[in-house]
């Protein structure tokens, strides 16, 4: 666990701030960019905001900050803490500007945040959650029942063609089967993503749809960035695996199905995409948490449902696929994006993949929608159909 040293303490709820002598504090929903890059990201997440910025070596002892519930007078384990708001100077190491915590919190659950200082005695101060207005029952009731679904789209137009392509990611968490163990993971969703068109035969988009129920393990590993003249950073890098007992491969008109089942190694790679990220948000001064590049690659087991005509080509029975996922955050509200998807058929010795690469310039500063514009290349299953498109568009987070 990673910690911030400051002065005494500040109660936390979502539905009022609290001001500490030296910043402020508040609960959050994570952005869905944010936790679709970092899938070891909780839903909900504490901002500190901290002013002035403190230092490194303030920032390394572990026991700074504690959470505890209001409600039960427990501990929440801060199971992951990363830090944004760098400023370089030539004379001074590092310092930070907002701390991030995740932990099991949420929304409408009232908390203290303790924050123990070297100098100063521990200090409380509890502050009661603000009342729902009455007539927010309906908003409320639609918060409580949409809290375990995240549902992303991006309709968009594609060059030449006119038509407007859809790409969505949608996921609904299973309560029964979300753990959060000290620096430990166990999760458990249905999910559902693809990429396809208003006309089923454009040749720029991808017919693409995939349904799977995902078991997920993470354990999160702290390791030191070296910074050369300013000592270590503390960084941490998410490692386990994830299990699809069931998935299914279709296009749109469901012509061509496959049924999958997966067994993945999911890993964050440390240290090449961290470097360039702190110079450059060091240097422009963005206050925006980051994450490492993000690995997934493993076994896949595949069986035809549906073998239409559309199926260009196969690659077996027998699969080994591998996504990489990366996201820089370029300014307060503006991200570059890309991702890689391989897949190598072992049965035959086929390969085939697909790049997407792009930027989004977010329109609030909740980062929920945002202007995109991608260029997309390659194949995906099942259809395994080559494309080429540049797309302009709209991503809407509604959840």
């Amino acid at each position: 666990m990673m910690t911030i040293a400051i002065r005494p303490l500040v109660f936390i709820t979502s539905f009022a701030v609290a001001s500490l002598a030296f910043g402020s504090a508040s609960v959050e929903r994570t952005p869905d960019p944010e936790r679709n890059v970092a899938r070891y990201t909780t839903e909900y997440r504490i901002r500190v905001q901290l002013d002035p910025p403190m230092t490194l070596e303030r920032i390394k002892n572990d026991s700074t900050f504690q959470v505890v519930s209001q409600d039960s007078g427990k501990s929440i384990e801060i199971t992951v803490a990363t830090f944004a708001g760098t400023e370089q100077n030539d004379k001074s190491p590092y310092t930070y500007k907002q701390a991030l915590l995740y932990g099991d919190f949420h929304a409408a659950s009232p908390y203290i945040l303790v924050v123990h200082h070297a100098a100063d005695p521990e200090e409380r101060i509890t502050v009661t959650p603000a009342d729902p207005p009455a007539d927010d029952s309906g908003a409320l009731t639609f918060q409580r029942a949409t809290q375990f679904v995240d549902f992303e789209v991006t309709p968009s137009f594609v060059e030449e063609s006119g038509e407007l392509a859809f790409e969505f990611d949608t996921e609904v968490r299973l309560p029964w089967f979300n753990k959060i163990e000290a620096r430990r993971r166990f999760s458990s969703k249905l999910a559902a993503d693809g990429n396809i068109s208003t006309d089923v035969d454009n040749p720029k988009v991808q017919s693409s749809i995939n349904t799977s129920l995902d078991l997920d393990y993470r354990h999160h590993l702290t390791l030191g960035i070296p910074l050369p003249g300013r000592g270590t950073r503390d960084q941490v890098y998410p490692v386990g695996f994830t299990i699809k007992p069931a998935e299914f491969e279709s296009n749109q008109e469901f012509t061509i199905v496959n049924y999958t089942a997966k067994a993945q190694l999911v890993f964050a790679v440390p240290f090449i995409t961290d470097y360039p990220t702190l110079l450059w948000h060091s240097l422009f001064d963005v206050q925006r948490s980051f994450f490492p590049m993000t690995v997934r690659t493993g076994y896949t087991l595949q069986d035809k449902v549906e073998d239409g005509d559309d199926r260009e080509t196969d690659l077996g029975a027998h699969r080994w696929d591998t996504e990489v996922a990366y996201n820089l955050p370029l300014a307060n509200r503006l991200d570059a994006t890309a991702s890689w998807t391989g897949y190598y058929g072992i049965d035959d010795d086929e390969f085939r993949d697909f790049w997407r690469v792009g930027g989004r310039f977010y329109l609030d500063e909740d980062r929920t929608t945002g202007l995109e514009v991608s260029y997309q290349t390659g194949e995906l299953q099942p259809e395994l159909t080559e494309t080429d498109s540049v797309r302009v568009g709209l991503s809407v987070d509604f959840f």
